[in-house]
């Protein structure tokens, strides 16, 4: 299911020419956490017995090599890749989605994407890979009982970027939404992959949209009306990710 991506606002020229951006071509405009492949102290507080995967919170194995996220707790959206229209293009795959083979930990499948984004300015906003959390009947996701995002992902390349973006669109930064005004500053964290397969696990409360733009601006993520998920890859550069085994997790009682 290929769905466009249009972009309403990104951080100014002046912004993404201050040192500490231009190592990621203001892709890394926003402040994360020194490892944003697990969740900070303060995250976990609310969490005092940690965080384990939900019963019922897988978002996709790859297993099943469809398009469609797993059937769980009411999920039945599908992915899609988009990309915007100033340069930036797919090598795999070669349109829309597909899962490849070879996935984590020995398993059989997973989601591979590679290509290079555009340069065009600050409307290159790059590529996207998502999954619609809306279901069938229109209706935004409530994930209010889960705590964190889980994932394991890599880059299939060492000359390739390894700076993604994970974020989480909401009522208040999704169009579908119906509240923003400057839209698609979704709540975020900036990944750094590696070689090797690693896990990742972002807790909700430690994504923050990124500074200086987006109407309004809460203090969280609504987790209780999700829109989607999406990996956000862009500056210019080629890269070459794989992505398997998302869930979500909650707090062990």
């Amino acid at each position: 299911m290929r769905q466009s991506r249009p972009f309403s606002k990104k951080p100014s020229a002046a912004l993404c020419a201050l040192p500490l951006l231009i190592a990621s071509g203001c892709i890394g405009v926003s402040q994360p956490k020194p490892d944003a492949s697990a969740p900070s102290t303060a995250a976990l507080s609310s969490c005092p017995g940690g965080l384990v995967p939900a019963a019922d919170g897988l978002v996709d194995d790859f297993e099943d090599g469809d398009n469609q996220g797993t059937l769980e707790a009411g999920r039945d959206g599908y992915w899609y890749t988009a990309h915007d229209s100033l340069g930036s293009e797919f090598t795999i795959p070669a349109q829309g989605f597909q899962s490849s083979e070879g996935g984590a930990d020995g398993s059989t499948m997973s989601v591979h994407i590679k290509g290079k984004t555009g340069s065009g300015g600050d409307q290159a906003w790059g590529i996207e890979l998502g999954l619609n959390f809306k279901n069938s009947q229109g209706e935004m996701y409530d994930a209010g009982k889960y705590a964190a995002l889980f994932f394991k992902a890599k880059s299939g390349s060492k000359e390739a970027d390894r700076k993604v973006r994970v974020s989480l669109a909401d009522v208040n930064t999704h169009p579908n939404g119906a509240v923003c005004t400057a839209c698609y500053n979704h709540f975020n964290s900036n990944i750094e992959l590696t070689s090797d397969w690693k896990d990742y696990t972002l807790a909700f409360e430690d994504l923050r949209q990124r500074p200086y733009w987006g109407a309004p601006r809460p203090a969280r993520v609504t987790a209780a009306k999700l829109v989607n998920l999406n990996f956000q890859m862009g500056g210019g550069k080629d890269f070459d990710v794989w992505v398997d085994d998302i869930k979500f997790l909650e707090c062990k009682k």
